[in-house]
């Protein structure tokens, strides 16, 4: 039997083994959602930023009232633009790192756990390999996931450890890290459960009146955070509940599982995008293959419960692990995602590999020779899927293979196109989204700026052309605002036009109706101010400016601010004075 006398030449050599196999993603440049979570996030371009960071929505930049409460991951990009700036491989670079974090303590947990150091090795091994994971380290927007893991670790680890030795102090690391998982993502709420899961599993004299205090304390912890973050950002367009389709969102849920096992052992269906309908009924055949499938699973673990204890404990906190994401809650947007795999995977990865040793327990060397196989198989669909996420129109455009009628890949890649200078093919990938989804908003939206800039490119040198353009805008802009009158910056650029066809009224109608969208939009305040001013109301622009300081923590947009607010107030003050 292969055994080290030192972990740390496994520790090392799984450091090694990450930073090659995604080593190919750190020159990829920012993509789909990186734009706002993170290129033109300003409140992490300031360290004076913290206290707002850790008071914040998640998607600052376009979006209001989504509910998402992560500070933490606010944070690390803050740390990471005061290291890098604008740079995406430094973001990208602290992904790879944290994945590398997770992935050296997942060993120590199995070795905690099985007290077998091959297959806490090969548990960590599988789990590094898996091409799954591409969407939550090589996607920087991706990190929550991983930051999320990188608290469930080791909350799990000191919970085992006090289960043991009784130690106070393992039994403070482990909520103090369950309290900073939930900081990052829900996936930490599942935690208690695990814990349940574990004393379950591995102590023979399990009840859990023994164990009671230490889940109320969990519990107490994960109340705390609901606390802090209720006082802080409204739950509000987060999650919503659906009782109406609950039943079909259950049956098709029972598929996506059995989808989720698939994509670790043959990754060869990832993407961005799942486009699949909800199962009408509990005798559709995927679902009725899928829940015998798991269903005899399950039994088959469970019955042997006492003598493969790590494979059922693996199996058990893998579903457990997936049920933030079980859609019994509806998340907005998705079924189903590569990236929600990531903290399941650590416990599939450990089932996988006790799978593997049970079946080649008579043999060391096949043993070892399947894993490493299985191994490069998955290593290979990695590297290829880092290269995926080069560019946005490579990652679209592997969204469009699979799904060549999804209209958010069309229209992704339009904007792309359009972005690259070829306003033409834009026009045309957006036409395309519409056709496949004529309620579509977002291509209605995307002409609209398109149509706008080709009137900026040409005004003063043809005004009446330039005219048309903004016509034309206004009309694919008021279409995407009749689809969604909540999407912010449609009211924006439907009073930019305005701005540049001189039509101050409805300018100003329109800017307030952004601000009320989000009332984080620098932009708006600022551009409504200066119609303000123009009009001749002063009172209102420097009250508008006024407003747009409190809100901005950029340098130079305070600086700019100021300037102009004196400016404002000198020139009311001196007519005034005239009158």
């Amino acid at each position: 039997m292969l055994v080290f006398k030192n972990n740390q030449i496994i520790v090392a050599l799984l450091v090694l083994f990450n930073l090659a196999i995604f080593a190919n993603g750190l020159n990829n440049d920012f993509v789909w959602d990186d734009s706002y979570l993170v290129e033109d996030n300003q409140y992490i371009r300031d360290a004076g930023n913290i206290k707002k960071l850790l008071t914040m929505e998640d998607k600052p930049a376009t979006f209001s009232g989504t509910g998402y409460f992560r500070p933490l991951i606010n944070l690390t990009y803050l740390l990471d633009y005061q290291l890098y700036g604008g740079k995406p491989y430094g973001f990208r670079l602290t992904n790879i790192l944290f994945n590398i974090a997770c992935v050296v303590m997942l060993f120590y947990l199995v070795l905690l756990i099985t007290s077998d150091q091959l297959l806490a090795a090969a548990t960590a091994l599988i789990f590094s390999a898996q091409a799954v994971h591409v969407e939550a380290v090589t996607w920087i927007s991706g990190r929550n996931n991983i930051i999320c893991m990188f608290f469930i670790l080791p909350s799990l680890y000191y919970y085992i450890k006090n289960s043991r030795d009784g130690k106070k102090s393992h039994l403070v690391y482990s909520m103090l890290f369950l309290f900073l998982g939930a900081a990052s993502k829900e996936f930490a709420f599942v935690l208690p459960a695990l814990f349940v899961l574990y004393d379950y599993c591995f102590d023979d004299d399990f009840s859990l009146r023994k164990n009671v205090s230490k889940y109320a304390i969990a519990f107490a912890t994960l109340f705390a955070f609901m606390l802090y973050r209720t006082l802080t950002v409204p739950m509000k367009g987060a999650f919503r509940l659906e009782s109406a389709s609950l039943y079909k969102r259950i049956i098709t849920t029972v598929g996506i599982f059995l989808d989720y096992m698939r994509n670790q052992i043959i990754p060869n269906k990832l993407s961005i995008y799942f486009s699949m309908p909800l199962e009408e009924s509990i005798l559709a055949p995927k679902v009725i293959i899928s829940s015998l499938l798991l269903v005899a699973l399950l039994v088959f673990v469970f019955l042997y419960r006492k003598k493969e204890k790590a494979l059922f404990f693996s199996l058990f906190a893998y579903f457990l692990l997936l049920a933030p994401v079980s859609n019994i809650i509806k998340i907005p947007g998705a079924l189903m995602a590569d990236r929600w795999l990531y903290p399941a995977s650590a416990m599939f990865s450990l089932f996988l590999a006790r799978l593997i040793f049970i079946a080649c327990k008579k043999s060391e060397s096949l043993k070892f020779s399947i894993i490493i196989i299985f191994v490069i198989f998955l290593s290979l669909f990695t590297v290829q899927r880092n290269h995926t996420f080069k560019n946005n129109l490579l990652l679209f455009a592997d969204v469009l293979a699979r799904y060549p009628e999804s209209p958010d890949a069309l229209n992704n890649i339009g904007v792309e196109l359009m972005e690259r200078g070829l306003d033409d093919e834009a026009e045309g990938y957006y036409l395309q989204s519409l056709k496949h989804d004529p309620k579509y908003n977002l291509p209605y939206y995307n002409l609209g700026i398109m149509y706008d800039i080709k009137a900026d490119k040409i005004a003063g040198s043809n005004n009446e052309q330039s005219l048309l353009y903004r016509e034309k805008a206004l009309e694919y802009l008021h279409k995407a605002y009749e689809l969604n009158e909540k999407y912010a910056p449609t009211a924006f650029s439907i009073a930019k036009v305005n701005d540049g066809m001189e039509n101050p009224q409805e300018s100003i109608k329109y800017y307030n109706i952004s601000i009320k969208l989000n009332p984080q939009d620098y932009s708006s305040y600022y551009n409504l101010g200066a119609n303000y001013y123009n009009q001749g109301e002063y009172g209102k622009a420097i009250s508008t400016l006024n407003d747009a300081l409190k809100i901005t923590y950029d340098k130079h947009d305070r600086e700019e601010l100021k300037k102009k607010i004196k400016m404002m107030t000198d020139v009311m003050y001196s007519e005034t004075k005239d009158q």
